[in-house]
């Protein structure tokens, strides 16, 4: 069959992007939480009441974001080996670039918090900068759910 796909590989691609939306709608829905509940509630803990349960939080909220994430990336990366093209070129560095605020902003804020260090600033810079990963992930979500139905 030139040209035309399997009816079994038609189904595994359909089940990649419903698994796709799963995570990317996961993703969403917790950022848009953690960015609108979580992170200005911290504006009403104490210094000492962050000390005390900040770190235990980030190994929670890691638990959950962490699987989440990696899944996300490697599907990313299996849709852009399977089909390379513009799109899930741009896709896949929209990934890697919610990898590198993750890790270049979101993180060392956590770590400051933990430590105590200048907590209301750095609550409102946590705040500030997580805006971009919220509409990053927002975006992503939305794409995926147009490209799967239309």
């Amino acid at each position: 069959m030139v040209g035309r796909i399997s009816l079994q590989a038609e189904k595994e691609l359909k089940m990649i992007e419903i698994f796709r939306l799963l995570l990317d709608f996961g993703l969403c829905v917790l950022i848009w939480v953690i960015q609108r509940v979580t992170y200005p509630g911290f504006r009403h803990y104490t210094r000492e009441e962050i000390l005390a349960w900040h770190p235990g939080y980030v190994k929670r909220i890691t638990g959950i974001v962490a699987p989440l994430m990696i899944g996300q990336a490697l599907l990313y990366v299996f849709r852009f080996f399977q089909n390379i093209s513009l799109v899930t070129s741009t896709e896949l560095l929209l990934v890697l670039l919610l990898w590198v605020l993750t890790f270049s902003q979101a993180m060392p804020l956590h770590r400051k918090l933990s430590e105590g260090q200048n907590i209301q600033d750095t609550v409102e810079k946590l705040i500030q900068k997580n805006w971009t990963r919220t509409i990053l992930w927002t975006y992503l979500f939305i794409w995926g759910l147009v490209q799967y139905l239309f």
